[in-house]
């Protein structure tokens, strides 16, 4: 996912033979790629979360 985005951006720049467009693209490339680690972060937190509550004993159920 991530590497397609960073190709597309790439690509978009590829015919631009100018510094500062490299250097734009290589900025939109790592700000998507913080985005991404953020998203994935998330993800972590969410299945660390989940396999404690899947994991944890069941509480009894008062009747």
């Amino acid at each position: 996912m991530v590497s397609n985005k960073v190709k597309r951006i790439v690509q978009e720049y590829s015919d631009i033979s100018s510094k500062p467009d490299w250097v734009d693209a290589l900025r939109l490339a790592r700000e998507e790629l913080k985005q991404v680690e953020d998203r994935a972060q998330i993800l972590r937190e969410s299945i660390a979360t989940f396999e404690t509550l899947v994991s944890s004993p069941a509480e009894p159920h008062v009747v």
